[in-house]
Formats: structure tokens, sequence, C-alpha cells
């Protein structure tokens, strides 16, 4: 196992994408049948703190043609599945650069449903 580091750094591994892959909560909300956005909850697997992510599979743009009128795009229902970036947003202080939160370890997550 891997030591959990405790200074800020941007930096993704595999063995991350791995470990979050088995240790992470995942919640398709509002339901499985639907889903407008994805909820990651658990232990970031580099620094090992509580964190939180929710993965937009809904995009709302505003059209170029017509200002006023927004429409949704949307990642095709077919598909049933999502690959993503998760970036560790814990509470925890690693001397983040400009307040920021989290370690700065990302990794990343495929969901199916």
């Amino acid at each position: 196992m891997t030591r959990a580091v405790d200074t800020w750094q941007r930096e993704s591994r595999e063995e991350w994408n791995e470990r979050a892959a088995r240790t992470s909560t995942v919640t398709l909300l509002p339901d499985e049948n639907n889903p407008t956005r994805i909820r990651v909850e658990g232990e970031c697997p580099a620094c090992r703190h509580q964190t939180f992510h929710s993965e937009p599979l809904v995009l709302v743009s505003v059209a170029d043609a017509v200002p006023a009128v927004a429409r949704a795009i949307r990642r095709p229902a077919a598909a049933r599945h999502a690959t993503f970036e998760v970036l560790c947003d814990c509470a925890a202080s690693h001397d983040a650069p400009d307040d920021g939160i989290g370690c700065g370890r990302s990794w990343t997550l495929t969901v199916r449903w």
C-alpha cells in the first residue's frame, strides 16, 4: 500500500484509479434509469481523507444564434457509462495554492449502469 500524501501537488497515478474504483461509493441521481449526474464519495486514494465529487451528465449551453434560448446537451443514453476525472476536494490542510482545497491529486473513474 502506498503511503498517504500530506502536501499539495498536482499528480495522478494509475494505482489511484484502481483503488478509488474499489473503495468509492457511486450513486446515479436522480436514479439509474435516467441519471443527470453521478455522485462519488469516499476516501481520496492519495491522501486518504474523505472527498466528494459530482459529475454532471447533462450540460447546458446557450445557443450562439439565439442567446436567450438554452438547450440541453446530453451524453447518449445508449452509452450507459461515463469516464471522468475526480479531483480530491478534502477539507484537510495540504497547503494548496490560492487557498484551494484538497491534496491536488486526481484519478479517473469509469462508471457503468
